[in-house]
């Protein structure tokens, strides 16, 4: 596959993309990612690099790292918010998942 893979979540301050795809579309562990954040009149203010990383690769090195538990958490709209149309792109392509664990 060729051309950039990601989320233009302009609206929300930010785009995410990446060149790096496996053969069957797929994104591999270790993919960089350019992340664009914009300010509120849509003009870039910085660009950094992340990575990919499967949810096994987390699983794995939580594992490793004795971690005891480690529950994925996907984000909610607050049921607050007036205008909830507003995060309907965003909750449909959704940029990340929060986290949450506990040492041994």
């Amino acid at each position: 596959m060729s051309g950039k893979e990601g989320i233009d979540h302009r609206k929300y301050g930010f785009t995410k993309y990446t060149t790096t795809t496996s053969p069957d579309g797929c994104i591999p562990d270790g993919a960089e990612f350019t992340v664009t954040l914009y300010n509120t009149d849509h003009k870039e203010t910085c660009k950094f690099t992340a990575y990919y990383h499967s949810p096994s690769t987390y699983e794995q090195v939580f594992k490793e790292a004795r971690f005891k538990t480690l529950q994925w958490v996907p984000y909610k709209l607050d049921p607050n918010v007036p205008i909830k149309e507003f995060f309907d792109d965003f909750f449909k392509y959704t940029p990340a998942v929060g986290l949450i664990s506990t040492k041994k």
